[in-house]
């Protein structure tokens, strides 16, 4: 007769917790982020457009840039 682990008869309560805390995380951190994209995107829209050029920015590059998507060429 075999002998089963302790660790495969109990239910798996304590992991799916777990894991349902790490799900809240991460959301929670993804909200956090769209918040700070959010901000970012409305204080560069802010700014005039001599000011945007300046660091190397066109208005219709705003969002792109802090999503990291624009690339700044090399001088």
């Amino acid at each position: 007769m075999s002998m089963m682990s302790r660790a495969a008869t109990e239910p798996q309560t304590a992991g799916a917790f777990a894991g349902a805390l790490r799900w809240i995380a991460g959301l929670g951190r993804a909200l956090i982020q769209h918040w700070y994209r959010r901000a970012a995107i409305k204080l560069l829209s802010e700014l005039d457009d001599r000011a945007l050029g300046d660091i190397g920015l066109r208005r219709c590059h705003i969002e792109a840039a802090v999503r990291g998507e624009v690339r700044r060429p090399r001088v």
